[in-house]
């Protein structure tokens, strides 16, 4: 007779790690112990509760650190996009050579100013990572005119609707 028991209990828990995984609301100290039991499961069990482990937003750095150290370039990409990812784990993938870690990084909330100049001093050949960077809130208005100033050439147009959203961002936080 096959394990019906056993197998309604396994897909009960996946369910409520999933939805753990994903809510906001969760303890970090939760989505802390499901990174934690990643190591025990199957490989193909685990990527997806650990791709949601790495996008909340209240999992720990210390556990998007770690998870930062497994294999996978969506992991990667989930912690990368992390609001609260450390900025030592954006330093190490700043020469990664996946488009899609040089794209997470330059739209990260956590980037500071010193890794997204790091990141396009890395790829001169990515001629739309600058334009990317340009949009993070990150960079002084210092760093932003300079970059702007070396890819306003190429692509004026797109610089200044660039330059007009980071006007009306201060704009409304000054009024908020």
């Amino acid at each position: 007779m096959p394990p019906y028991p056993t197998l309604l209990r396994c897909a009960v828990r996946r369910e409520r790690d999933l939805r753990a995984a994903t809510d906001p609301a969760t303890p970090p100290g939760v989505l802390d112990e499901l990174a934690r039991r990643l190591d025990h499961r199957r490989p193909g069990s685990r990527d997806r509760v650990a791709k949601l482990v790495a996008a909340n937003p209240s999992t720990p750095p210390s556990t998007l650190s770690r998870l930062a150290d497994r294999p996978g370039t969506a992991l990667h990409r989930a912690v990368l996009r992390n609001p609260a990812a450390p900025v030592h784990v954006l330093r190490r993938f700043v020469h990664s050579a996946e488009p899609c870690h040089r794209a997470a990084i330059a739209d990260s909330p956590a980037a500071t100013e010193q890794v997204l100049l790091a990141l396009v001093a890395a790829h001169p050949e990515a001629i739309d990572l600058p334009l990317r960077v340009l949009r993070n809130p990150a960079l002084s208005d210092g760093a932003f005119e300079r970059l702007a100033e070396h890819v306003g050439g190429r692509w004026p147009d797109l610089v200044d609707g660039i330059r007009r959203e980071r006007a009306d961002r201060t704009a409304r936080a000054t009024r908020a």
